[in-house]
């Protein structure tokens, strides 16, 4: 009987599938990691607080209670700057005894102060919060506003404070509140109250009566020697506008500014934003 010999070649193609095969039951180690990381955004939400009755029959000498301060319903401390933009508007026409209108007409605005028997003086007349002050810069204005005055930013720390007493072209007062509104406070108030000034009178006060030679009756009216601010409808506007407590973000919001230049420096040499 013949014995079968393999030959290398043979023996090769035998091992080979025997190793695809061994092959196919490998395994290997493996995993899939993954971590989560979460990160919540702060919340941003800052309000005016007022506390006001609008009057129907506002009259001379009358205050009328309005309280006025900005709150931080967020979660992170800002920095608050109040503009309060003010103005006198005639509501309806004044008309002398002729039947013609008296300027200023209806729709037309009616100067902010007026002259009084000591000089001129704002017809509407502000009460402002106790930690309300004005520093001095020597750019105060010839009307006083009742504000105390400091002498640096500093002293206003904790306080709202006004650069200058000067009404701008747009009838404009900003103030600026020296250090952050922690979340959940808010700050001093920045208006208490409004009263109209107890000097302002009618447009028409009266008439003078008298006779001619020829004994006709003469009946001459007698205006006010300045302007009337009745059928007038008087608006007090409070703007806020706030940013997060940081050296940067003031800078980036107010930087450009020119009156908020010493206030922007202040705050970025001085660390009481943390």
């Amino acid at each position: 009987m013949k014995t079968k010999v393999f030959s290398k070649r043979n023996l090769f193609l035998f091992a080979f599938p025997c190793l695809c095969l061994i092959g196919g039951v490998f395994a290997y180690w493996t995993q899939e990691l993954q971590v989560r990381n979460e990160f919540k955004t702060a919340k941003y939400n800052t309000k005016v607080v007022e506390d006001f009755n609008p009057p129907s029959n506002w009259t001379p000498g009358q205050e009328i209670n309005k309280d006025v301060s900005i709150r931080n319903e967020g979660t992170i401390p800002v920095f608050a700057r109040a503009t309060i933009h003010q103005e006198w508007i005639r509501r309806e026409n004044v008309y002398d005894s002729n039947g013609n209108p008296i300027s200023p007409l209806k729709g037309e605005n009616i100067p902010l102060t007026f002259d009084t028997t000591n000089g001129s003086d704002y017809a509407s007349v502000v009460t402002w919060g106790k930690d309300v002050v004005l520093l001095s810069d020597g750019k105060q204005s010839d009307i006083e506003l009742g504000i105390p005055i400091v002498n640096t930013i500093k002293e206003a720390r904790g306080k709202w404070l006004l650069l200058t007493d000067k009404i701008d072209s747009e009838g404009n007062l900003y103030f600026y509140y020296i250090g952050n509104i922690p979340p959940g406070k808010e700050t001093p108030r920045l208006v208490d109250a409004v009263t109209m000034h107890p000097d302002i009178e009618p447009e028409i006060k009266g008439e003078k009566v008298w006779y001619d030679s020829s004994d006709n009756k003469v009946t001459q009216e007698i205006k006010n020697t300045t302007y009337g601010y009745e059928n007038a409808h008087y608006t007090m506007l409070v703007n806020a506008d706030t940013v997060q407590a940081t050296s940067n973000a003031i800078k980036a919001v107010f930087g450009n500014e020119e009156n908020a230049k010493d206030i922007v420096e202040y705050f970025a040499q001085n660390e009481i934003m943390k």
